[in-house]
């Protein structure tokens, strides 16, 4: 007996029909992960492949929270090419795209759903993590967070090694994401928010960066752009650079932050100076 003669006789997918015998799966290669049934659809224990009959294989993989539907396509309109959709798990299922989340371990444990009128559904549990957390470590020179998942792919499109995630909740629940993951951020030198242009997006970004380290929170703003979906949709490219090198540290009220040069050692000096006071700070 092989190693997959426990499975139940009947379908795990649709329940009735019966189990005839194990083949060779010619999705993933195994010699005897496929099991067929007496409908004629077939099921690979091994790579979760659902053949219907004659038709080719429909991909469900399968996880105790959550079921991965679709595959990663190019995002034409959006510039967004079928490999980083892979990478981010942006998956096209019809007229919807799903984002699926995942624990920092990796594991799937729930997908936000966007149908072609904007309307957003979840599926599975939240993990409490940014979109995309996973694929980073806890520590690095720097890590951009976007305000929506399509900005994290539109940024990690074009600068593909540089730590991106995205919150989970849109600009309402920033300051809360950003207080559950704080472990996480504590470990990056530089944490750049960078929400929608629009007045919301700039007021999160805010109240978001006073709960992070002080002296490594960053808002960076698209000048001619709601986000960075739009600019990348544009091809405007500059107006990304621009708003990334002119990123401005955030400043608590009733300080003014100021860089300058020591004349004797030629190294940077951040001096903290309060409003309308002569004491200094270094």
């Amino acid at each position: 007996m092989t190693s997959f003669g426990h499975h139940s006789k009947t379908s795990p997918l649709t329940g009735s029909s019966e189990f005839i015998r194990h083949e060779a799966c010619n999705n993933c290669g195994s010699s005897d992960g496929n099991s067929i049934y007496t409908d004629g659809h077939g099921y690979c224990f091994v790579c979760h492949a659902y053949t219907q009959g004659d038709e080719e294989p429909v991909h469900i993989h399968h996880t105790n929270h959550v079921q991965i539907k679709g595959s990663a396509e190019r995002l034409q309109k959006r510039r967004i090419s079928q490999q980083t959709c892979e990478k981010y798990k942006v998956y096209r299922d019809g007229d919807k795209l799903r984002f699926y989340y995942h624990d920092q371990s990796g594991i799937v444990k729930g997908a936000k759903v966007k149908t072609k009128d904007k309307q957003f559904t979840y599926e599975g549990d939240s993990p409490g993590t940014f979109f995309a957390q996973y694929l980073w470590g806890n520590s690095g020179k720097r890590i951009i967070i976007t305000e929506g998942e399509l900005d994290c792919v539109s940024y990690a499109e074009l600068f593909p090694t540089w730590p991106v995630v995205s919150l989970p909740s849109g600009a309402a629940g920033a300051k809360k994401a950003i207080q559950k993951n704080l472990e996480f951020l504590q470990g990056y030198s530089e944490i750049v928010l960078w929400f929608d242009s629009d007045e919301p997006g700039q007021k999160a970004a805010e109240e978001a960066a006073s709960v992070l380290p002080p002296g490594r929170a960053f808002i960076a703003r698209l000048e001619a752009h709601k986000d960075l979906s739009d600019a990348l949709q544009a091809n405007d490219y500059k107006a990304i650079d621009d708003a990334f090198f002119k990123r401005r540290e955030y400043r608590p009220d009733g300080i003014v932050i100021m860089m300058i040069t020591s004349l004797t050692t030629g190294r940077l000096i951040r001096w903290l100076i309060q409003k309308k006071s002569t004491t200094t700070f270094m």
